[in-house]
């Protein structure tokens, strides 16, 4: 059981006191708190009895006669097995718990020393425990603060409008967006001109789940920028990369089956593979991407059929594998059958990328890009590329498309392929890799960086965060200050462990100015130490 009443130490205003189970706290203390805590919060409560500093509950009803109570969450765990290890044996009971929701993200556990007084075990046992919970990436510690109930999913945060407390906008260093002029399009003269022209209303009659065949082939020779030549007819037009993630993994997968993906991976792919109902699993990355022994470990070890990926510009890291890399997972996926999605959402933020994964292994591999983030995120128009193959792949996406959305819109791809062809759409990629690469110098001068991972005309930043900052702490205190950003653990697959970083968006804030404003706060913090930044909250 963990009794949540604040943060001071014991017998002050807020201590946070844990009780379980195992705990010789008497059932009527237990009663006590609760019948006082009501419906989570109490005002004026007396002691009912004589003071017993020993007694928790009597701890809180002597030092709290104005007190607001955080809900309470109770670790209801039977007694410890007789037989194998016995710090086992308490990582197994967190993680049973934990799994079937009767303990939650942010919860605090006791203390090694009280849980080992209540389940007469040493103290080393309990940190044994607790350590291979951590491995096991259920529990993190903090020095000084104790051990929590690890968060696991954070996809949902990536998809939060950063507001203050007041509803007022942030520095929004939150959602991706790279920078550019939206004049470069001059998108009232390209409405103007698709007005008076004739074949105008082919756009707005009947249903093509393919795409027109005109916007495929403007598709494609877009895509052959990247270095991959493919044909028209296996190109698909859809409503963005989202959507083609989700025509791709739908016609891969059935619910239940098992993918693999980055470590750390776009937050979208895991709200995906919820709703799809499958099963992510983390691959190993490291500076040049997926790591080919991992992915041939992970595939044999998953029984996975399926990979998703972002070799050039990766979110969040914003890593470019290499050609050599890019080669040698392509002959994994040969060699143990994986077919693999690849996105290419950001390739345009680097502008001399190696040849794209689908070049090296084309009859394995589904090749998406969007218009969203090179030309503006409201067309929500993409490409999707089938594999090289005899069977019917295309005609089976094509099905999803229907299921889905029909089509996608044929009056916005129309504006997305003139842009493509009258050159608005390569202007407003230079401008925008410009731009990145000016405030990305902006930032690492700001934080005194002499290095930051990923490509340098890229927008966001995997910053590694200085000690003793952690992730959630960070994001905290730069959102009370006016500043959204992301932690980590909102791109962590699973229950690996969380990097000590933050993805930093720079290319979001309209202007150059405002996004130097936010970064000054950033520097700020990483100068001081979250409790002195607390306490200027």
């Amino acid at each position: 059981m963990v009794l949540d009443v604040g943060d001071d130490p014991p017998g002050s205003l807020g201590h946070r006191t844990s009780v379980g189970s195992y705990s010789q706290l008497h059932l009527a203390s237990v009663s006590r708190i609760e019948a006082a805590a009501g419906n989570d919060r109490i005002r004026g409560w007396q002691s009912l009895h004589a003071y017993n500093p020993a007694d928790p509950a009597d701890c809180i009803a002597h030092n709290r006669a104005a007190c607001d109570f955080v809900p309470m969450t109770i670790w209801e765990q039977g007694p410890l097995p007789r037989k194998g290890p016995l710090y086992i044996a308490i990582a197994d009971a967190l993680e049973r718990d934990i799994d079937a929701g009767r303990v939650h993200a942010g919860d605090r556990l006791p203390t090694h020393r009280q849980l080992a007084a209540r389940l007469g075990v040493n103290v080393m046992t309990v940190t044994r425990g607790y350590a291979e919970a951590a491995r096991r990436g259920l529990v993190e510690g903090e020095v000084g603060r104790g051990t929590f109930v690890r968060t696991t999913d954070r996809a949902d945060v990536a998809f939060v409008p950063p507001q203050g407390g007041n509803g007022r906008p942030l520095i929004d260093f939150h959602f991706n967006v790279p920078a550019g002029d939206p004049e470069q399009l001059d998108f009232e003269a390209a409405l103007a001109e698709l007005a008076r022209e004739p074949q105008r209303a082919g756009l707005f009659d009947g249903y093509s789940a393919f795409g027109h065949e005109r916007h495929r082939a403007v598709g494609a020779r877009w895509i052959s920028r990247t270095g991959l030549e493919v044909p028209a007819d296996r190109v698909l037009v859809v409503g963005g990369a989202q959507h083609a993630m989700t025509l791709a993994l739908s016609t891969l997968t059935s619910p239940g089956d098992p993918i693999l993906c980055e470590a750390l991976t776009y937050p979208g792919l895991k709200s995906l593979a919820s709703v799809l109902h499958l099963r992510p699993h983390p691959v190993e990355i490291d500076a040049h991407g997926l790591v080919p022994e991992s992915l041939e470990a992970a595939a044999k070890k998953h029984d996975a059929r399926v990979v998703y990926c972002m070799p050039t510009v990766q979110n969040p890291t914003g890593v470019v594998m290499p050609q050599e890399r890019r080669a040698a997972i392509a002959q994994v996926a040969r060699e143990h059958e994986l077919t693999l999605v690849e996105d290419d959402t950001y390739g345009f933020l680097c502008e001399s990328a190696p040849a794209p994964l689908a070049s090296h292994c084309p009859e394995r591999t589904y090749f998406l890009t969007s218009t969203s983030k090179n030309i503006a995120s409201g067309l929500r128009i993409g490409f999707l590329v089938a594999p090289d193959t005899r069977a019917p792949v295309v005609e089976r996406l094509a099905a999803n498309v229907a299921a889905t959305t029909w089509m996608a819109a044929p009056l916005m791809a129309e504006l997305a392929c003139r842009w493509i062809e009258n050159g608005a759409a390569d202007k407003m990629a230079a401008q925008k890799r410009a731009e990145g690469a000016a405030r990305r110098e902006l930032f690492m001068r700001s934080l005194e960086l002499k290095h930051l991972p990923g490509a340098p005309t890229c927008t966001h930043v995997w910053y590694r965060l200085p000690e003793p900052w952690r992730p959630g702490d960070f994001t905290r205190l730069a959102r009370s200050r006016g500043v959204a950003l992301t932690p980590a653990d909102a791109f962590v697959v699973g229950r690996d462990p969380v990097p000590n970083s933050v993805r930093v968006c720079l290319g979001t804030p309209p202007s150059r100015e405002e996004a130097a404003r936010g970064v000054r706060v950033l520097a700020g913090l990483t100068s001081s130490t979250p409790e002195l930044a607390q306490a200027f909250v």
